[in-house]
């Protein structure tokens, strides 16, 4: 339930920042920089359990070094978060305790997703148990991420941004979660498969659902819809990542739809994984267009 109201009290904070401007002066808050540091080490970890997931399905050469590449841009982002995020100082001791456990379950998440990989390189067939730490670890790798994302909205300093410096941010905030919910659903879905279970998890639904809200939120506050050649590079960007979300929906209902069978839909496990592939590009050209 906490992380649930997580979810809805981010979404009502971004309809407010874009339907109800805040007057004021200019320069962006320093915390859109560290919440997008935080977003990103998520996606990192959610990518990276994506990687050793397909492997276990799909069996690709490279998925340990993948999983090990993303396992290191964590680590990169961690420092210049570290940095920023200033944790130390009276009144961030929340920021501080959750940098610390988002940072501590990566490393569970890490440890977890080896061993995965190293049974599947002897040739043992992967069992439910097996998968059992990585999820518990990836679960609480993302909650950890979420409520530190949750503590540096909180302290947005939102009365300094200007009418259009708060509608980027919202735009901002608005992606990094979208990003997150999608990744999150691609992951269940592989890991549901891997368990031969038929029954979808409430998170696949609940988070293409969050996704579908969030993007409904985004278009009406930046009125980004095709017919708007101004905001080209955005549109195309955004009608791709629709397309991809489509692709996520159905073809992870095809995987569902066998998964009880324990012979798992091979080409809807390579589109799902196809898709994966190709969020983070679409993402970094709507947030990179945005923060122009």
């Amino acid at each position: 339930m906490k992380h649930r109201s997580a979810k809805i009290g981010l979404i009502l904070f971004f309809m407010v920042l874009l339907f109800f401007r805040i007057p004021g002066a200019e320069a962006r808050p320093p915390g859109l920089d560290v919440f997008l540091l935080t977003s990103q080490m998520q996606a990192q970890v959610l990518q990276g359990i994506i990687k050793v997931y397909g492997d276990t399905l799909l069996k690709f050469e490279d998925a340990e070094k993948g999983f090990e590449s993303r396992m290191k841009n964590f680590d990169a982002l961690a420092e210049k978060l570290a940095a920023g995020l200033r944790a130390d100082l009276p009144g961030n001791e929340n920021l501080s305790k959750y940098f610390t456990k988002l940072t501590a379950r990566k490393r569970l998440v890490k440890k977890a997703g080896g061993r995965l990989l190293e049974q599947r390189r002897s040739g043992r067939k992967i069992q439910r148990a097996d998968i059992e730490p990585l999820e518990k670890a990836a679960f609480q790798t993302v909650y950890a991420a979420r409520q530190l994302m949750r503590n540096i909205v909180r302290k947005m300093d939102l009365a300094k941004a200007d009418q259009e410096e708060s509608k980027r941010i919202a735009e901002v905030l608005l992606l990094a979660e979208m990003q997150g919910h999608l990744l999150n659903s691609i992951k269940d879905a592989f890991a549901d498969n891997i368990n031969c279970n038929s029954a979808p998890a409430d998170t696949f639904w609940l988070d293409l659902a969050s996704f579908d809200i969030l993007v409904t939120v985004y278009r009406a506050g930046t009125g980004l819809f095709p017919s708007e050649p101004a905001n080209a590079a955005k549109t195309k960007a955004l009608a791709e990542l629709m397309a991809l979300k489509h692709d996520v929906l159905m073809e992870g209902e095809a995987m569902y739809l066998v998964a009880k069978t324990c012979t798992p839909d091979l080409d809807a496990a390579r589109a799902v994984e196809g898709a994966a592939a190709r969020i983070g590009a679409l993402f970094k050209v709507l947030i990179g267009e945005t923060l122009k």
